[in-house]
């Protein structure tokens, strides 16, 4: 305890020393500036008597950091290497035109009845219309069309299905088959005698040049369990002053009736 009274009034005496030494020079550097702390510091180093910071300036790390570059218009712009190289741009890896078939788009034409002008193929000519090349391509035998989807499509009816009487049903049918709105489908027995006849109504606008929806129903009575054909057939004007002489479109679709 006695050690511990003792120091503690000797660092109190060493304080007090110092403060009265502190006061004693600010008073001096008071009233004399060259007698200043800065001033007599630099008399008892070597050197030059110049202050300076105790940091030194940021200039001085420049040559840590390298030079920067000065930015332009091509200063960050990413450049894609090519395979063998890293300075080179992208060339298409490569790939000569050799190699590559541009696609190709014929545009679809109309001559001055509607009727969509086809490409050119065998036999046929670059000024055919549909319906020209529809009529080169039926059978000369049957008098029908060889493609049935060339004129019908998505019938609600099977091909070798049942038919009855009062069977309604529905498909597509290419334009050119209408005529007024309607065309007639013919049932025919395995003898090739007519069964009945019966009406196809157009569902949408049928004077527009592609496919046209429409429904029927048969109102006629039909042979018991034998095979029939049921013929979609171009529809004829129902009055005319002129003999036409050109056969009508048909495509035949086997059924069995009843």
């Amino acid at each position: 305890m006695e050690t511990l009274r003792h120091l503690f009034s000797y660092c109190i005496k060493i304080a007090f020393a110092f403060f009265f030494f502190a006061c004693v020079w600010w008073l001096i550097s008071l009233l004399f500036p060259q007698f200043s702390f800065s001033n007599v510091i630099p008399m008892f180093t070597s050197g030059t008597s110049t202050s300076s910071d105790w940091l030194p300036s940021p200039k001085a790390y420049g040559g840590l950091l390298g030079k920067a570059a000065t930015p332009d218009d091509t200063t960050n712009v990413y450049v894609h290497g090519a395979p063998h190289t890293s300075t080179a741009p992208f060339n298409g890896y490569g790939l000569g035109s050799s190699g590559y078939a541009y696609s190709t788009y014929v545009y679809e034409r109309y001559d001055t009845k509607g009727n969509k002008v086809l490409t050119t193929g065998s036999g046929e000519s670059a000024t055919d219309s549909e319906e020209e090349l529809l009529r080169k391509s039926q059978d000369t035998r049957t008098g029908f069309l060889t493609k049935k989807n060339l004129l019908i499509r998505n019938l609600s009816i099977y091909e070798g299905g049942h038919v009855y009487n009062g069977l309604s049903f529905t498909g597509e049918a290419k334009s050119i088959l209408f005529k007024n709105g309607v065309f007639p489908i013919i049932v025919v027995d395995a003898s090739g005698r007519v069964v009945g006849v019966s009406q196809a109504r157009a569902l949408t606008t049928w004077s527009t040049a592609g496919w046209t929806r429409f429904d029927t129903k048969i109102t006629y009575l039909l042979p018991n369990n034998v095979p029939c054909t049921m013929v979609f057939e171009e529809g004829k004007e129902q009055y005319s002053y002129t003999v036409n002489t050109k056969q009508p479109l048909r495509v035949g679709v086997p059924v069995r009736c009843n």
